[in-house]
C-alpha cells in the first residue's frame, strides 16, 4: 500500500532476477498520495490500482510500461513532465486499464513543462499508449482547471488509434519536408 499524503519514488527495479522486478503482488494507492515512477523503472509485475484523490507522476521523459493491469479511479491525477526533446507515455501494451464508469468525476491530466525545455511540437504528445481506448474514453479524461499555455486551446486532449494524446500549439512557422 501507498497511503497517507506523501510520495513514493520508484527510481530503480529491485531484486532484479532476469530483467524483471521480483515482486509480484499488487499495489495500492490510496488518501492523497502519489506514485512516481520514472522512466524504464518497474515496481511490480502485479495489478497498481489508484484511488480518488491519488496521483500517478511520470516524471521523467521515457517510456513507464505496466507490468501488470492498472485501475484509475475517478478523480485520480496523472501528472506528466514533458519537454521538447521528448514525450513521457505511460506504455500499457497487453494489461488491462480500467478506467472510472463514468466521465463525472474524471481523470485530471497535469502536464508540466520540463526546466529549460520550452514545448513547440508540431506532433502530439502520445500521453497514454497501447490502451485501446475509445472517444467515449475521452471524456474521463480532463486536461485540469489551468491548462498549459502551451496546449492547443480546444481539443487539446484525443483519443487516435486507441491513445490518449496530447497536442500543443503549433511552434509557429512549420515547414515539412517529405
Amino acid at each position: 500500500y501507498v497511503t497517507g499524503t506523501g510520495k513514493v519514488v520508484v527510481n530503480h527495479v529491485t531484486k532484479s532476477f532476469g530483467g524483471k522486478n521480483a515482486y509480484s503482488g499488487p499495489v495500492t494507492v490510496k488518501d492523497t498520495a502519489t506514485l512516481a515512477i520514472n522512466a524504464g523503472k518497474r515496481l511490480t509485475t502485479g495489478a497498481i490500482s489508484f484511488a480518488a484523490g491519488t496521483t500517478l507522476a511520470l516524471p521523467q521523459a521515457g517510456t513507464v510500461a505496466m507490468d501488470g493491469n492498472l485501475t484509475l479511479g475517478a478523480g485520480v491525477t496523472l501528472k506528466y513532465t514533458l519537454s521538447s526533446g521528448g514525450q513521457t507515455t505511460l506504455n500499457v501494451i497487453g494489461k488491462a486499464l480500467t478506467l472510472p464508469e463514468d466521465a463525472s468525476d474524471p481523470i485530471e491530466i497535469s502536464v508540466v513543462e520540463k526546466v529549460g525545455s520550452p514545448i513547440k511540437s508540431a506532433t502530439p504528445y502520445t500521453l497514454i499508449s497501447g490502451a485501446n481506448l475509445t472517444e467515449t474514453d475521452l471524456a474521463k479524461f480532463t486536461l485540469g482547471a489551468n491548462p498549459p499555455e502551451w496546449a492547443r486551446p480546444e481539443n487539446a486532449l484525443v483519443v487516435e488509434d486507441g491513445d490518449l494524446k496530447l497536442y500543443t500549439k503549433n511552434p509557429g512557422l512549420c515547414i515539412r519536408i517529405k
